[in-house]
């Protein structure tokens, strides 16, 4: 018997592209990430989203979207990075839309930068 993931349709400037919707912690009405120090571009900056901080990344640039509209949602994804996407909007759907690799974003995101690791 074949599973059909769920999806969620992210609206992200110009582009659409989706993510399975198991890969999603929560969807969050948009606020203003606190900025983080010498972070690249794309990285927004960090929020509290249920208890939890994640790191927001702007990923319009990376897909070639253009301006977005205001931002109107965070994404926090699942996963060790605890990453944020910042959208237009997102919404459940089947359609076929590109899906992201959730587990290169911050990697993509961070081309080569310095990544300071720290073990506690």
């Amino acid at each position: 018997m074949n599973e059909v993931r769920q999806r969620r349709t992210l609206h992200i400037g110009s582009k659409r592209v989706g993510v399975f919707e198991d890969d999603v912690f929560t969807v969050a009405q948009w606020r203003e990430p606190a900025p983080l120090p010498f972070a690249p571009d794309a990285v927004l900056g960090i929020v509290a989203i249920e208890s939890r901080m994640f790191t927001v990344l702007d990923i319009a640039t990376q897909l070639g979207a253009g301006p977005m509209a205001p931002r109107a949602q965070i994404v926090a994804l699942r996963g060790r990075e605890q990453l944020a996407l910042a959208v237009d909007h997102s919404e459940l759907a089947q359609g076929n839309v590109e899906l992201l690799d959730v587990s290169t974003l911050f990697a993509t995101v961070m081309k080569g930068q310095e990544r300071r690791r720290r073990n506690f």
